[in-house]
């Protein structure tokens, strides 16, 4: 019995580094959504590396982007669903589907979608790398 108890330490411990790390990816994805809801480009773009890449854009397009798209009037719910966050060393990818609303115009529109985010920890902590 003693001689398993070091292997169930190592286990536990990785176990908890690992719900660590997801706790910690997940903070960057709620940050998203709440700055989403608040039309909060200056506290999305806190959670963005700048060394951003996806679809052609740099951190300073999606910049660019978000503060175009994030000003007033502005109306946005969002809600990730069925999420999955895949951890591998310091990368980590968030799949799943999602629910938004957005009414800027008094005509509501509802998508429905699916994305991955790609992250990575870098020294200040996880942040998007791209799928945004």
């Amino acid at each position: 019995m003693y001689r398993r108890l070091p292997l169930v330490l190592c286990l536990s411990a990785l176990t908890a580094c690992g719900a660590s790390e997801r706790r910690d990816v997940e903070k960057v994805l709620n940050v998203r959504a709440e700055s989403l809801a608040a039309g909060d480009a200056v506290r999305y773009l806190t959670v963005i590396s700048r060394t951003y890449q996806d679809k052609g854009k740099d951190f300073a397009a999606k910049r660019s982007e978000l503060e175009a798209s994030l000003k007033p009037p502005y109306g946005v719910s969002y809600r990730a669903l069925n999420r999955v966050i895949t951890i591998d060393g310091d990368h980590a990818t968030a799949t799943g589907s999602y629910l938004m609303k957005i009414s800027r115009t008094g005509n509501p529109l509802e998508l429905v979608g699916e994305e991955a985010i790609r992250l990575r920890r870098e020294p200040g902590g996880w942040k998007i790398v791209g799928g945004l």
